[in-house]
């Protein structure tokens, strides 16, 4: 063997080793979490997907273990105090700590997938897989059982701003918002449904949704929130940014962070902002290649504040596993060594 296919094979067997090591304890096709909110106490609670579970910042800034053992994207807080979860079907987390399941899969409308959940328990469900209707099925499931359609059931609905309604793509997030409409990322702009199922697209929404070309601009989830004035707030992953739309289509980044950190949910209460953050692009080859994704293990996610002045702070950076850098550093060091000794000794027997 040569000396520069040597040297190849020792960077794929280090990046296999890796990113193998890295990714333990995780499902490497599954969501990065987008969850967080807030409950009437003040109280964060936000999915860790890397740990398989859900924490809760208190108000005295201690981390609580809410529940482990759980991979997902979505909670939200209800009005009675339950963490509802989507995970296989629908759940709900008590004050004390019980996980009850709500509703399995197999009761979810025929052909049709969660979206979000209200503050009221409603569930709101999607059905884009029959192609004759005019536009994609939104239905709402209340708490009794009772289903009511929102959009669709071979109903047009005409589009707010006095045009035909733009068939629903690739919606991959929804939030609902305090005056009962629902906000969905659909492609590359963010879509809103009224409750009498009128649909319109957010003026330059697409500056605040924006992913990438290719299959991450479709199918990748971002975390939004909308406060009582309408003003939608986005965790852009790939902007690095949490960018807020106003009713008027006016854009602006309300924080950014450096790398390696990217924000991926985003929750209000009363005047302030609350980002999930966790280290590395989620949704790029940086998952298994990136520094960052050590560091990740190391201490990810985070959440910081943003308050109305514009002041950005920390209040809370989850510990990983630090024992793991004991392993991955010295094999990615060796590595590194071993490439340059290579190098050096082509570039010698070439003169």
């Amino acid at each position: 063997m040569t000396a520069g296919g040597f040297q190849r094979r020792i960077c794929v067997l280090t990046i296999a080793a890796v990113a193998m090591v890295l990714g333990s304890g995780r499902d490497a096709g599954a969501q990065v979490g987008t969850g967080i909110d807030l409950d009437r106490e003040g109280r964060i609670y936000f999915t860790d997907t890397y740990h398989n579970c859900i924490w809760r910042l208190n108000s005295n800034g201690t981390v609580m273990l809410v529940v482990s053992g759980v991979h997902l994207d979505y909670l939200i807080v209800s009005e009675d105090g339950y963490v509802y979860l989507i995970k296989d079907g629908i759940w709900k987390i008590s004050p004390q700590g019980a996980m009850i399941e709500v509703l399995n899969s197999k009761q979810f409308p025929e052909g049709s997938r969660p979206l979000c959940i209200d503050r009221q328990a409603n569930i709101y469900f999607i059905n884009s897989d029959d192609h004759s209707k005019h536009v994609a099925e939104i239905s709402k499931r209340t708490p009794v059982g009772k289903v009511i359609v929102i959009v669709g059931s071979d109903r047009e609905r005409q589009d707010g701003q006095g045009g035909e309604t733009p068939p629903l793509s690739h919606v991959n997030s929804a939030i609902c918002a305090p005056d009962g409409s629902l906000y969905l990322r659909d492609d590359q702009t963010i879509r809103r449904v009224a409750p009498d199922g009128t649909i319109s697209t957010l003026a330059h929404s697409e500056d605040a949704a924006m992913a990438e070309d290719g299959e991450e601009r479709l199918v990748r989830t971002m975390g939004m929130a909308v406060d009582a004035a309408g003003n939608v707030y986005v965790a852009n992953y790939w902007k690095r940014a949490v960018m807020k739309v106003t009713p008027d289509g006016l854009v602006s980044a309300m924080a950014t962070a450096a790398w390696p950190w990217v924000p991926v949910g985003v929750a209000i209460s009363g005047n302030n902002i609350y980002a999930l953050e966790r280290m590395g692009n989620p949704y790029g080859l940086s998952t298994a290649l990136e520094v960052s994704t050590l560091a990740d293990r190391l201490g990810s996610p985070r959440i910081r504040k943003i308050s109305p002045d514009g002041t950005i702070t920390t209040l809370v950076m989850v510990k990983g596993n630090r024992r793991l850098a004991v392993i991955i550093v010295p094999l990615i060091l060796a590595a590194a060594v071993i490439s340059v000794w290579l190098m050096r000794r082509r570039r010698a027997r070439r003169v």
